[in-house]
This record gives structure tokens, C-alpha cells and sequence, in this order.
């Protein structure tokens, strides 16, 4: 085997391993879009709390509304919280741009006084948490070393992703992927189509997502 030779597939073979890796996040990202019930809120010392809300993720942007819950199921603490984030593997990023809490004091938790913040998109307040996704089961790690724990809202939606891609002297452009999600389980359908055209190589969309049917 020629020098030139063994060169091409070495670099076949990083390219190769590039896209799967690359494939793999944005598998990661599209499992953690949708919105998510919260459950169960387990603190750093062990006291463990029932919760009620949601926590909606979409394209980098987060919200978040939830209540902490006494044992007769009532509500006693509260946050209303937003911003972007971003997911690299198992790393969540969450950049806050509002906040809104109060609560009283329960086991492990102290009273939290009426707190109304906002910040501005070029300096949020970014908390670094990791996650644990399983299919429709969510956990999310905290700073503090408390989690919370959520389950996947159940639903259907059918999606359209699209994208030009740059080559040579050219441009690559067809459907990038096709399908629908059920529950978290996801079915996707691919074809790539790359004309070649002696023009300028120019940006386009990412992603174009169509419809919901069921939510």
C-alpha cells in the first residue's frame, strides 16, 4: 500500500469518526427537546421532595415553572425560571435570564423571600449541571448537588429538517432528515442529494422543523 494511499484512509477514517461523534450529539440534543414533567426534587443531604411542573426545551432555549409539594400535596415553594442553554454530551449549561421565586421553609430547604430577577442575554447567570437521559426519564445534577428528577410529556410530532451544505466550487443541498417522534422514540428516514454548481457557497438554515399533530 502506497504513502499517498494509507494517507486517504486515515483521513477517511477521522472524518468518518467525526461525523459519528457529531451525529451522536445531535442525537443527544434532539432526545432532550420537548417538554418534561417534573416529579421528584432529591436534595444533596437525602430529604426528597415531591414536585409538580414542567420544563420545556426548544432549539437553546429553556423555561422552567414547578412547585415544591408538602405531604398533603400542596404547594409550598415555587420558581419560574428561563433562558438558553447549551448540551455538550452529558453536560447542561443552563444560562439564566429570568427568575422568579419564593417559598417557605420545609426539610433541607430554608425560606426563600420573594426574588424577581432579570439579566441581560450578554451577561446571564450560567449554572453548570449534567444529566442522565434514558429514553422518556430525565435527571438533572445541580451545583448545589440536589437533582430533580422528570418523566418525558407524552406526544407525537412530525418534523422536517433541511440544509445546504458547502462542497468545492459547490453546493450540497436535499433533506436531511424525515420522520416523526412517539414518546420520546424517534424514527427518522434519510436522503442526501449534492448537485454540483459552479456558484458561491452560501448559508442556509440548520433546521426547519414542521407541525405538531399531538402534544
Amino acid at each position: 500500500m502506497t504513502t499517498n494511499r494509507m494517507v486517504r484512509l486515515g483521513s477517511l477514517f477521522l472524518l468518518l469518526a467525526v461525523v459519528a461523534l457529531d451525529a451522536d450529539a445531535q442525537e443527544n440534543d434532539r432526545a432532550l427537546e420537548g417538554v418534561w414533567s417534573a416529579e421528584r426534587y432529591v436534595l444533596r443531604d437525602g430529604p426528597t421532595h415531591q414536585v409538580s411542573g414542567r420544563i420545556f426545551f426548544s432549539g437553546n432555549e429553556w423555561t422552567v415553572l414547578f412547585f415544591v409539594l408538602d405531604p398533603n400535596g400542596n404547594p409550598r415553594r415555587g420558581s419560574g425560571e428561563g433562558g438558553t442553554f447549551t448540551l455538550r454530551g452529558n453536560d447542561l449549561v443552563f444560562s439564566h435570564l429570568f427568575h422568579l421565586s419564593a417559598g417557605d421553609e420545609m426539610d433541607g430547604l430554608p425560606a426563600s423571600p420573594l426574588r424577581l430577577e432579570t439579566h441581560s442575554a450578554a451577561e446571564p447567570q450560567a449554572e453548570a449541571s449534567t444529566i442522565l437521559l434514558n429514553r422518556d426519564r430525565l435527571t438533572i445534577f445541580f451545583p448545589s448537588g440536589n437533582r430533580m428528577e422528570f418523566s418525558r410529556v407524552g406526544g407525537m410530532e412530525l418534523a422536517v429538517q433541511w440544509g445546504v451544505g458547502c462542497r468545492v466550487w459547490g453546493v450540497g443541498c436535499g433533506v436531511s432528515g424525515v420522520g416523526c417522534r412517539v414518546s420520546g422514540v424517534r424514527w427518522w428516514g434519510y436522503s442526501f442529494l449534492y448537485p454540483l454548481w459552479l456558484v458561491d457557497c452560501r448559508k442556509c438554515p440548520r433546521k426547519w422543523t414542521v407541525g405538531t399533530l399531538v402534544k
